[in-house]
């Protein structure tokens, strides 16, 4: 997943922590069975700009790197999280 964000240049200078954060979050997500507490954990992350240097448009592309870790790693039993992320990476969610 790392080695897919440095590739893309809006996603190449994040903070280390970060998807390991944004890991801990989606896994918690998951375990509940509900996946509205990751949809505000990115909408969170798109108001994150301030007090961090991080480009505009970057969630996008930082999703996209999950989707396609996701992807490589789970395949088909990755289906619930990759249909999630790409409805994410698509925009904000609706109010």
């Amino acid at each position: 997943m790392l080695s897919l964000l440095s590739v893309h240049p809006i996603t190449r200078d994040l903070p280390e922590w970060l998807p390991e954060y944004t890991f801990s979050h989606i896994r918690a997500a998951l375990l509940l069975g509900n996946m509205a507490l990751a949809d505000a954990y990115v909408d969170w992350l798109r108001g994150l700009r301030d007090g961090f240097s991080l480009p505009e448009g970057w969630v996008g592309p930082f999703l996209e790197a999950y989707r396609k870790g996701i992807e490589r790693y789970l395949g088909q039993d990755g289906t619930l999280l990759l249909e999630w992320l790409e409805r994410q990476s698509a925009g904000p969610s609706p109010s």
